[in-house]
């Protein structure tokens, strides 16, 4: 996923630590800049339910992305469609899938090009064959990347169009409570064009942002003040296990590791990929390894105790679609199984006879499983993964909600 709302130049540069200027602003948002909807007549208008099978590609285990054996295919099937929100008559695209719960789920939306627009869906799925999208706020002036729900705080990882700001990014901090959705927020100013993920520790916000002058920004929780900033060019993703931090950043490839508990930085390794400049890649901590989605350098799997990489899974090549368009977005895994996001040539899926989960740095025989694709050439920008509930970010063409069987 391109963004252009970025500029170019592009360097890559790893700076020392650095306290740089923090800028808060506390609202209800004015002139209407955040709108909530909770009209269950206007939002069930966005949902189609389709109960039909998802028909798999196996045609893959024959190609070269592994070379290994062929292995029995997943049964999906496709319960609900939701069309992407529409904000000032412009329709935007889905960036995120939050998962709080397995009744709670977030979508959140930004708008391709110039104009600064976004969005995020709240769905209510404790009845699994009838998914019901609850709330929807929009934004007027923000594009919404990336998002983490932390108690009665749901934190926004954006790019906006505000004035007071330094850069477009920022992070703003909704005040939910017991209503998971809340026009009432925080704004934090943070160095660069864009936002681009954010977690939330026990403790932290860790926020990551770029291109020029991007960082990773560490938000205190408790008195909402910056702990420290590392300039990190580029930043994409961040994610963690809570044992260490994870960064991964791009133009070139590259995973930076932190401290849980101090933030201080611990290694960096360099990767293949990710050379397209403002573009998505995602990274999933999993004890000793990592899941980077890297772009034009596929998915890598990395033991993050010496950076060496153990698995590459590379973009697939389709007829009729330039790899500048099938790179590979975001990537999700769930015990043996990995979800890849592979813009318009849609979710591939892999199999290792290892957990992901296990203490090691072993993934023996990944093998691939098959694929499958969405209506209209719709670009998958992410992937959530719950029990046996796939949530597929699919650009302009809104969410997806499978059950896997």
């Amino acid at each position: 996923m391109n963004n252009s709302k970025f500029r170019p130049v592009i360097t890559s540069a790893i700076g020392v630590l650095s306290m740089l200027f923090f800028y808060t602003c506390t609202e209800p948002p004015e002139d209407d800049r955040i709108i909530l909807i909770e009209d269950l007549t206007k939002l069930s208008a966005r949902v189609d339910y389709t109960e039909e099978a998802v028909v798999i590609d196996t045609s893959i285990q024959d190609s070269n992305l592994l070379g290994k054996p062929t292995i029995k295919p997943i049964s999906l099937s496709l319960i609900a469609e939701v069309d992407p929100p529409v904000v000032n008559g412009q329709v935007l695209q889905a960036t995120d899938v939050h998962i709080l719960s397995a009744a709670r789920v977030y979508v959140s939306y930004n708008m391709a090009g110039e104009e600064y627009l976004g969005a995020v869906d709240l769905f209510d799925v404790t009845d699994k064959d009838a998914p019901e999208l609850v709330a929807s706020l929009h934004f007027t002036d923000s594009d919404i990347n990336g998002m983490a729900r932390y108690n009665d705080e749901l934190y926004l990882a954006i790019a906006t169009n505000r004035d007071g700001f330094d850069s477009p990014a920022a992070v703003e901090v909704l005040d939910v409570g017991q209503k998971d959705l809340s026009i009432t927020s925080e704004t934090f100013d943070i160095p660069s064009f864009s936002a681009t993920s954010v977690i939330v520790s026990d403790k932290q916000a860790f926020i990551t942002s770029g291109a020029d002058d991007g960082a990773v920004t560490v938000i205190d929780l408790q008195n909402k003040s910056e702990v420290f900033s590392y300039p990190v060019e580029d930043a994409r993703w961040v994610d963690t296990d809570k044992q260490e931090i994870a960064v991964l950043a791009g133009t070139p490839a590259r995973v930076l590791t932190f401290d849980y508990e101090e933030g201080t930085l611990i290694d960096e390794f360099n990767l293949s990929g990710a050379t397209i400049p403002f573009s998505k890649s995602t990274i999933k901590v999993h004890k000793k390894k990592a899941v980077a989605a890297v772009g034009d350098g596929g998915t890598q799997i990395i033991c993050l105790e010496t950076g060496a990489t153990i698995e590459t899974i590379e973009p697939p090549i389709v007829d009729g679609l330039s790899p500048l368009v099938t790179v590979t977005n975001a990537a999700e895994t769930d015990g043996k199984l990995i979800y890849i996001s592979n813009g318009e040539a849609g979710v591939y899926v892999a199999y290792s006879a290892d957990n992901f989960d296990s203490n090691s740095c072993n993934i023996e025989d990944l093998q691939m499983v098959g694929s499958f694709r969405f209506g209209d050439l719709e670009s998958v920008n992410h992937i959530g993964l719950h029990g046996n509930w796939l949530y597929v970010a699919g650009g302009s063409g809104g969410l997806k909600i499978l059950e896997i069987r």
